[in-house]
């Protein structure tokens, strides 16, 4: 169509995951905006931003709407340049984490299986179960199958019993729709397996992140003081 046109946009620094398909990518900034309050008694000292974003997906064509929260106590926390702030997806909603430097292997397992959840459910437990292995070979869990795997894992990073029995449902799921060909997969199982791995990744690679974090400011705070 030669009378059409195409508005160019900026694209984010940095990869975004896309709500709507899963997929990991650099967005195109369709909007952005900011709404700060400032503290009067101190000069302009503290202050508090909200930063929103309508970002535009280049590989399913969706918006997304991300919140961004930081302040003037906001700090750097590693030598990449990241900072300590607050990010809320507002739109769409994610049923699912959205976790960031997982092992690459693990990640794009876990992603596929975001991105199949509906048009091909029994691929999305298929790579469910994927993620769940590499996740058992990252952390360099024994045994002859994903079953002893599982076991092992438990073992070396101390999972509690429920999120051993969580993975053991993603591997049986996911063995079912991988070797039945019969096997009848739901939208509601591809999800509720997502629902188990974003449990167990949690646990395994944001919980301790998280922990190392407070207590960081915490030795911080104590040494300031």
């Amino acid at each position: 169509m030669e009378n059409v046109t195409s508005t160019e946009h900026k694209m984010t620094e940095n990869k975004q995951k896309c709500g709507h398909c899963g997929v990991d990518a650099r967005m195109f900034i369709v909007s952005e905006g900011e709404h700060t309050i400032s503290d009067n008694n101190s000069n302009g000292d503290v202050w508090f931003t909200d930063l929103y974003q309508l970002f535009l997906c280049p590989s399913c064509d969706n918006v997304n709407l991300i919140k961004t929260i930081y302040s003037s106590e906001t700090v750097q926390i590693d030598w990449a340049g990241n900072y300590d702030v607050v990010v809320e997806h507002l739109f769409p909603k994610n049923k699912f984490g959205n976790f960031k430097n997982l092992p690459s292997r693990i990640g794009k397992a876990y992603a596929k299986a975001i991105k199949l959840k509906k048009s091909e459910s029994m691929a999305s437990v298929i790579f469910s179960r994927k993620a769940l292995e590499a996740i058992c070979d990252d952390k360099k869990a024994n045994g002859r199958n994903l079953k002893e795997k599982i076991d092992n894992l438990a073992e070396k990073v101390a999972i509690p019993t429920l999120l051993m029995d969580a993975a053991h449902s993603v591997r049986l799921l996911g063995n079912e729709g991988a070797h039945e060909l019969d096997a009848d997969v739901s939208v509601d199982d591809a999800e509720t397996l997502l629902a188990l791995c974003d449990a167990i990744i949690g646990y395994v690679y944001e919980a301790p992140q998280l922990v190392q974090r407070i207590q960081e400011r915490l030795k911080k705070t104590k040494e300031a003081s």
